[in-house]
């Protein structure tokens, strides 16, 4: 067992597992799951848009000979638009990414701090966990950054 300062408060292993097992690993739980909801979400999309375009592709040149045909039709082309739409505003493709990316840059940087390596490597075990800390809250703050910039319809300009 070790101590190690964080912001001037030592913090014991306890606290550092607390850290990594109850905050590290919840962000990393969390990201994964919401990467995953917006691909099955955005596959969902893609997939109906397809079906109803191929729908409207099929039925078209039959247009003349039924008057269902228009209607099925023109019903197609609405859920084609509906769906662009959701897709649209909830951004599943971005989001998809850019919840992945997050998840692996925590994992990786756990990854890292517990085997000792990169940037973690010849630290003493209190700046270790320093490093952790501050590396995975500027990652988690820059994703919440992200978020709030692509859901408010705002870009950042460097």
């Amino acid at each position: 067992m070790f101590d190690c300062m964080l912001g001037g408060i030592m913090a014991t292993q306890c606290e550092i597992d607390t850290y990594i097992n109850e905050r590290l690993d919840d962000q990393i739980e969390w990201y994964d799951q919401k990467s995953s909801s917006n691909q099955s979400r955005f596959k969902w999309c893609k997939w109906t848009e397809m079906a109803l375009g191929g729908i409207i592709a099929v039925l078209t040149p039959a247009i003349t000979n039924c008057e269902l045909i228009k209607y099925i039709i023109a019903a197609s082309s609405a859920g084609i638009v509906i769906v662009v739409a959701l897709h649209g505003l909830h951004n599943f493709h971005e989001n998809w990414i850019e919840y992945r990316k997050t998840s692996e840059l925590l994992k990786n940087e756990k990854y890292t701090y517990l085997n000792k390596a990169g940037v973690y490597k010849e630290l003493s075990d209190d700046e270790r966990f320093i490093l952790l800390v501050e590396r995975c809250e500027s990652i988690i703050s820059h994703e919440n950054i992200n978020w709030a910039n692509m859901n408010s319809g705002s870009t950042s300009k460097k």
